[in-house]
């Protein structure tokens, strides 16, 4: 039997692949001792901050920001004078 020529293209995904099932072989499984553990911390802390509240935030200051500059452009505002 001859081994099978992978093209080169094709080497790097079959790399990653493998690399792939290597992690997910070596994972740790949680068991319900770790799960308990993980309960007990998160109800240990008083306040969990989203991930993304601060990118949040900045959205709707800029967003804010860019509205009023908008709105003074355009002189939305004389109308209700």
């Amino acid at each position: 039997m001859t081994a099978v020529q992978v093209p080169p293209i094709f080497q790097n995904v079959l790399k990653q692949q493998k690399d792939t099932f290597r992690v997910l072989k070596n994972r740790k499984v949680l068991d319900g001792k770790d799960y308990r553990r993980m309960e007990k911390e998160y109800d240990r802390k008083s306040f969990l901050q989203p991930l993304d509240a601060d990118n949040t935030k900045a959205n709707i200051y800029f967003t804010r920001r860019k509205f009023i500059r908008y709105v003074w452009q355009t002189e939305i505002f004389e109308d209700y004078d």
